[in-house]
């Protein structure tokens, strides 16, 4: 008898009776009232969370209130009292909004890009996101209730030691929770952002210790403590999972995890508290093994949802460690492999190259990047803003791995990077993993960066369920670095709302072969995404790459005359490019850049906006060069040059 299924099956049964009885309850989950912890008529609810304050110092103790700490720069310092001022005057610019205004009440269930409100009485179970018009993002009003303004808050209050950061983060989070009942609304319906809310509320009072010291407001204590009680009882009973080991669990079941990993240490003076910690500690270190890769990369095929889950493990790592409890070494060891792939997809400069999804998703921020760079992730020198995220995620322990890494192809995640001189590429072509949910059809495509300045990129993500049509065109094959054939996806994916997280792998892409020498490195692979349409008709590429020179080989199995093939070479925002005699000349500051084709073909650029975040869309330049196959065509290579000065 297989007990993993048999025990499985009474999960999925247990959970489709409860949300019957909450259907037939009228929304109200009666099994919840039973387990409503009166935290109100116990008088130590603010030694709770002095407790847990003391428990997680990621601040340094030496430093005093009111002085710019060693682990801020002046600039960064304005910078946390600028955000913090925002956050007071309830302005907010999340998920591409720009910056907006919620007025003297929060309206914590407002989606504030589209103006669509959800009700606020209806049980979050009812809540569905394929189910609203178009244009409507849920992900607004839950990026707002996740709170990591509340960092900024926080931040600012030690810098400066106005209490008015203090009396704000209170009121903020009086208001939350009187505006939104447990279990009801639409900040109930993902469990994974009821875990990090909790996490950045708990977080929050790391900074607030000593004003919550001389604080007599038990009132507002036991409403927190209560709160954060029902927050753990919300995620242990709506895990994002089918059951033990559930090979689909991805990032949300993580970020489930760490919350519960986190409020079981809040907890951890009651039995239930001691309960959750272990079973969460327990099941993040299964998931360190499920979802990341030998290689150290994450299985969702993308470098921006490897950051988010970087920052899960990191912080339940920093966490187990203060709490004398810490995880196992193999777990340690492959969070210093996560590490030392975000320094292999850094480029010079400091911003990481985008491949698959990004959706701007992080587990704390201190409020100051503007996204880009990773390198707070790492041994390495970070960007502005970067030692704060550092400190919110670390505390003064070190991060794991090697300050410079050897390791530049990762074969589990199909990226492979390499330099010469000052210049510097990454290149995709592996499996699509994870039922294709936030990975692109972005086999054979590259990035390139020249001393520092992104000249070719990967288009981003642009938005989710609110535009699938947008969503779909961001992820196809023509807005990657690659070719395509008749305008056929290399991977087949559906049109509807319900599909927009789904991706066969078709392309099964693979490196055939990499190797980095002093003055040249080279690299091949190829994919079949196109054998679905034609037996055999396969496409590989051969890359070599000098100090000034970059040069690529397509071959194409099983062409016919009168295929339509189609390049694409996608710009950085900023780079200025024409079209001259066959070829293209691009200038970025001072660097000048040519291509060149060898093949007779219609060339022409266009604006295709990128995006550099969920939601933002800025104009860039596209290059696109047509030919039709003739007879010799499987015979012959379709080569390109990309030279530059210096």
């Amino acid at each position: 008898m297989n007990f993993k299924k048999v025990l499985n099956f009474t999960y999925r049964c247990q959970r489709r009776l409860e949300r019957e009885l909450r259907k037939r309850g009228g929304g109200r989950d009666v099994a919840l009232d039973a387990l409503i912890y009166q935290t109100a008529r116990r008088s130590a609810s603010k030694d709770l969370v002095l407790h847990w304050a003391q428990l997680a110092p990621w601040g340094d103790e030496s430093q005093r209130q009111g002085l710019v700490p060693s682990w801020a720069t002046d600039d960064e310092a304005r910078a946390v009292i600028d955000a913090a001022e925002r956050a007071c005057a309830h302005e907010f610019n999340l998920l591409g909004s720009g910056p907006v205004q919620l007025g003297d009440k929060i309206d914590w269930h407002v989606d504030f890009k589209s103006g669509y409100r959800w009700d606020a009485s209806v049980h979050h179970a009812r809540i569905r996101w394929g189910d609203l018009p178009e244009g409507v993002d849920i992900k607004v009003p839950w990026e707002l209730s996740r709170c990591m303004h509340f960092a900024s808050l926080g931040l600012a209050d030690w810098i400066t030691g106005d209490a008015r950061y203090y009396q704000e983060w209170k009121t903020q989070l009086r208001d939350w929770i009187d505006a939104n009942p447990v279990a009801f609304g639409v900040n109930w319906a993902c469990a994974m952002d009821v875990a990090m809310r909790a996490v950045n509320w708990l977080n929050a009072t790391i900074w607030f210790r000593q004003r919550i010291q001389v604080d007599e407001d038990h009132k507002f204590f036991a409403a927190l403590v209560e709160s954060i009680w029902h927050h753990g009882l919300h995620i242990e009973r709506n895990l994002e999972w089918r059951g033990l080991g559930d090979s689909q669990a991805g990032n949300h079941l993580l970020a489930d995890l760490v919350g519960l990993l986190a409020i079981g240490a809040f907890f951890g003076n009651t039995r239930k508290g001691a309960r959750w910690w272990r079973f969460a500690k327990h099941w993040i270190e299964h998931e360190m093994f499920h979802q990341v890769n030998p290689d150290g990369t994450n299985f969702e095929t993308s470098t921006s949802y490897h950051r988010m889950v970087m920052e899960m493990f990191l912080w339940a790592d920093t966490l187990a460690i203060l709490r004398d409890d810490p995880f196992s070494e193999s777990y340690r060891l492959r969070l210093g492999l996560m590490a030392e792939f975000v320094a292999a997809y850094s480029a010079p400069g400091g911003v990481a190259a985008q491949f698959g999804d990004n959706d701007s998703g992080r587990l704390v921020s201190a409020g100051l990047d503007d996204g880009q760079d990773h390198r707070y992730l790492t041994k390495g020198q970070c960007g502005f803003g970067g030692g704060l995220n550092r400190l919110l995620l670390r505390g003064n322990m070190p991060i794991p791995g090697s300050e410079n890494p050897d390791t530049q192809t990762f074969p589990d995640s199909g990226l492979h990077f390499m330099r010469q001189g000052n210049a510097w590429a990454g290149l995709r072509a592996g499996p699509v993993s994870h039922g294709g949910a936030h990975a692109h059809c972005d086999q054979l495509s590259f990035v390139l960066n020249i001393a520092g300045r992104d000249i070719l990129v990967d288009r981003g993500t642009g938005i989710y369920s609110p535009d699938p049509a947008k969503r779909n065109r961001f992820r196809s094959t023509a807005l990657h670095n690659t070719a395509q054939i008749n305008g056929w996806e290399q991977n087949g994916f559906g049109q509807q709302r319900a599909e927009i997280f789904q991706m066969p792998d078709h392309s099964q892409g693979r490196i055939l072969h990499a190797q980095a020498g002093v003055a040249v490195a080279e690299w091949e692979a190829e994919h079949r995404g196109f054998e679905r349409h034609r037996q055999g008709l396969r496409h590989s590429r051969k890359v070599r790459m000098t100090c000034n020179r970059f040069e690529i080989e397509d071959f194409f199995q099983s062409l016919q005359a009168g295929d339509r093939l189609e390049w694409h070479f996608h710009f950085a925002p900023g780079v200025s490019c024409r079209l001259d005699e066959g070829q293209l000349h691009l200038i970025a500051n001072d660097i000048v850049v040519r291509i060149r084709w060898n093949f007779p073909a219609t060339a022409d650029i266009e604006q295709v906006n990128h995006s550099i975040a969920y939601g933002v869309e800025i104009p860039a330049s596209t290059l696109t060069i047509i030919t039709a196959a003739t007879d010799d065509s499987a015979n012959l290579p379709y080569q390109f040059q990309i030279i530059w000065n210096g």
